[in-house]
């Protein structure tokens, strides 16, 4: 996967089925790029989301240990 894709990957979730959503949730986790942790921020915090998805978000963003994803989390 190209990070140029991953943008468009996230704005996706709402409309997938669970196991399609836990999938692109692992393969961002996967990624290290800052594109991926931005995407993974961007789906915890996102209110429009179920909780089960954004929970999926924070306990990757949890495993990662990234400053930059303590504003996600607290939000």
């Amino acid at each position: 996967m190209r990070d140029a894709t991953l943008p468009d990957l996230h704005l996706q979730l709402p409309h997938d089925e669970r196991a399609a959503v836990d999938q692109a949730i692992s393969t961002l986790a996967a990624l290290s790029g800052p594109e991926a942790l931005q995407a993974l921020c961007e789906i915890a915090a996102a209110r429009k989301l179920s909780a089960a998805i954004r929970v999926l978000a924070i306990e990757n963003l949890g495993g990662r240990r990234d400053p930059r994803a303590t504003a996600a989390l607290e939000a």
